[in-house]
């Protein structure tokens, strides 16, 4: 996988950038999702239930209105699922996997119902063991991490406008380019052994665009594209 993006300008923040071009916005207080600007919240970005308990005091939150906040639900409960089921996963992934999904489980039955039917065998590519693996739609993953992106952007660069923004999700394979890549990306991290994320622009100050990489309890990863 070939990464052609970097940071506007050298060590330029993206701020300075859109002053530079002479882009000014507007930082009045709006859902982050959707933009409405009544029955605010704030909602955890990315969601808490990826975090073992005391969680963090560093964790983002940014404005959500409810609505949209009461809707993520379904979405937050399968991926936690997904993303702490990699055999690759860190100790907080193990906490969550074994305690959180269980009373995640005995509250939901309907969720249970739907993780028995999502069960599949796969094969190891290393192995050749077969497993038991648990599959989630795209259209869910691509939202929750979409949902996460919109809100990253709101809280670390609150002038960049998500309205109209299209983004692509794609899966990654932890490698040596890969990691070549992300050394030119900022870094950051919230939780132990939970979220790590790398953040990027394209080096166009006229047409800001961004690429983000997620990594979930040291085993799955994702890059979402602003396109």
């Amino acid at each position: 996988m070939k990464i052609l993006f970097q940071n506007f300008h050298g060590n330029k923040t993206v701020e300075k950038c859109r002053a530079v071009s002479g882009i000014t916005y507007d930082m009045k207080k709006t859902c982050f999702n959707c933009g409405s600007t009544v029955e605010l919240t704030r909602d955890h970005i990315p969601p808490d239930n990826l975090f073992v308990p005391p969680l963090p005091n560093n964790l983002i939150t940014v404005d959500c209105c409810r609505p949209c906040n009461s809707g993520f639900s379904m979405d937050d409960e399968a991926f936690m699922i997904f993303a702490s089921m990699t055999r690759e996963r860190s100790e907080s992934g193990e906490w969550i996997w074994k305690k959180a999904l269980s009373a995640s489980l005995k509250n939901s039955p309907k969720l249970k119902e739907n993780i028995i039917k999502s069960l599949v065998e796969v094969k190891n590519p290393t192995t050749g063991e077969i497993m038991t693996g648990v599959t989630i739609p795209d259209k869910r993953v691509n939202n929750y991490l979409i949902r996460i992106t919109k809100g990253l952007i709101r809280n670390f660069h609150p002038e960049l406008e998500t309205g109209n923004s299209r983004f692509k999700v794609i899966m990654l394979n932890k490698n040596t380019d890969v990691t070549n890549a992300l050394s030119k990306f900022i870094y950051d991290e919230r939780g132990n052994g939970a979220f790590r994320f790398w953040r990027a622009f394209i080096n166009n100050p006229t047409d800001l665009k961004s690429v983000w990489v997620y990594m979930f309890f040291y085993g799955i990863m994702f890059m979402v594209e602003e396109i």
